[in-house]
């Protein structure tokens, strides 16, 4: 099978803490800088009310100087934004003492999210049985690392709309077309296709940051399912990223449980993976008195997510 070159690419990229990462998130809000840490948040109304809270962009959050984030936090004005909640990045260069100190009110493992180390060999890492489907996809199926990602945009908001159907997505993960167009225009963003002949039957995205990559989302055609195309993808894209020079990749979490042996997404990830770090959701308390206010008249008292105010978004998500 032919491999996909990266030989004349090199490191580049601010990905998930960029603004123009920050800027494709605009279905969520309108983005907000952290000027002295280096990395963004976006500012969301909350409805009836003349405040906002503030939450990371989807999915992951870092920031370049983590030391320097409190700074950020003191600038904002207290009586305006009633919390701040993040998902921690589990690649990110900051320890849990120091995320449970800058978000005192909520600290909680959220999920584990798989990791490959590409300093070691791919070949060896990756399960035989995912080492077999991918070989076995690629003898009907070609996989490119498209340098043309403009002209692809409409395949890959056909795959993902398909996507969505399927899987009943919404809430932050319901980008907009207008949202992937700022996406793949990001030097940083990746895209993957595989192709039988001339028809697309899935990509992935992959988004580059200093030294690491995400699989920021992967989508399939039912033929693509059905040729297991996303095993060739990832097969690919690791070596890809390998011969590229980047030290790690982050695969992503599940929804549910990683263990379930039921769990189709979790076995996949798990098979091209070196192990796994929790992602941890932190929380904030901005403004304790409307916080709490709010938390009574929309929230649940028992209610594990933060913050308590947007309890029936989550449940309904």
């Amino acid at each position: 099978m032919g491999a996909v070159s990266a030989l004349t690419y090199t490191q580049t990229g601010e990905g998930y803490r960029s603004a123009e990462y920050a800027a494709a998130c605009d279905h969520i809000g309108e983005a907000l800088p952290l000027a002295r840490a280096g990395g963004w948040l976006i500012k969301r109304p909350l409805a009836g009310t003349p405040y906002f809270d503030l939450a990371a962009p989807y999915p992951l959050f870092d920031v370049r100087d983590w030391s320097l984030l409190e700074n950020d936090f003191s600038g904002l004005d207290k009586e305006k934004f009633v919390t701040v909640t993040v998902v921690a990045d589990p690649l990110a260069d900051v320890s849990y003492h120091d995320l449970f100190t800058l978000f005192p009110e909520r600290h909680v493992k959220l999920k584990s999210h798989f990791i490959a180390d590409l300093s070691r060999n791919i070949e060896d890492f990756v399960s035989p049985g995912h080492r077999y489907k991918a070989r076995r996809a690629l003898k009907k199926a070609t996989v490119d690392h498209v340098t043309d990602k403009e002209a692809c945009l409409s395949q890959w908001i056909n795959l993902y709309a398909q996507l969505i159907e399927r899987h009943h997505i919404g809430g932050a993960a319901l980008f907009s077309p207008s949202s992937f167009a700022r996406q793949l225009a990001m030097e940083e963003m990746h895209l993957f296709a595989a192709r039988e002949g001339e028809e697309t039957v899935a990509m992935h995205l992959w988004l580059e940051q200093g030294n690491r990559v995400y699989y920021h989302l992967g989508a399939s055609s039912q033929r693509g399912y059905e040729l297991r195309a996303t095993y060739a993808i990832m097969w690919e894209a690791l070596h890809f990223f390998k011969r590229k020079g980047i030290a790690v990749a982050g695969l992503g979490g599940v929804a549910g449980n990683s263990d379930d042996p039921g769990n189709g997404l979790a076995q996949f990830k798990r098979g091209f993976s070196t192990g796994n770090l929790p992602s941890m959701l932190c929380g904030k308390v901005m403004n304790p008195g409307v916080y709490d206010r709010l938390s009574k008249e929309r929230g649940k008292e028992d209610s594990p997510f933060f913050p308590k105010y947007r309890h029936d978004e989550f449940r309904s998500a």
